[in-house]
């Protein structure tokens, strides 16, 4: 009896490492850095690929264990949407790429949150028309580009007399 039972748990545990050796295709997170005190500085996710390990993502930490930066690659390039941080934790700037190029929107903001300016990319090259902002939020310049080269002077909007302007 107790050489059946044996035998089973044999197969089981066989079937089992097939199954876990097999299907081990999934996501690998690394952590490839750390501070002095050793809370983790960056780490990254590969995923398995003919035999080969191919990083499709890395997040980097400030000391005091906030996101620093997160974002995807693919081919070894930025690729997709790249978030960074504050050390306090809000969102300093955000946009995509493509194939290692800045490209479409991206955002960036002042530390209190409010917008700092917007534009667009294309294969890297900033492209139309760029919009500024004071920590109030306020719009306060207007800019146009045409792949990467500025093509009108910055044009600053001035407050009113009744408005409230500290940039």
């Amino acid at each position: 009896m107790i050489h059946i039972l044996l035998k089973n748990w044999f197969w089981v545990i066989l079937l089992h490492g097939i199954l876990f050796i097999s299907c081990n295709t999934g996501t690998k997170q690394v952590i490839e850095e750390k501070f002095d005190d050793g809370k983790t500085k960056t780490v990254k996710y590969y995923k398995n690929q003919n035999n080969s390990q191919i990083l499709i993502k890395e997040i980097q930490y400030y000391p005091n264990g906030k996101k620093k930066l997160e974002g995807e690659f693919e081919d070894n390039k930025k690729d997709g949407k790249w978030i960074f941080y504050y050390e306090n934790g809000e969102i300093w700037s955000q946009g995509y790429f493509n194939k290692g190029l800045r490209t479409d929107k991206t955002l960036v903001y002042h530390e209190n949150g409010h917008l700092f300016y917007e534009g667009e990319y294309s294969e890297g090259q900033k492209q139309g028309v760029w919009n500024f902002y004071n920590q109030e939020g306020k719009l306060v310049n207007t800019v146009e580009f045409d792949a990467g080269k500025l093509i009108n002077q910055p044009i600053e909007k001035k407050p009113s007399k009744d408005s409230t302007f500290n940039e």
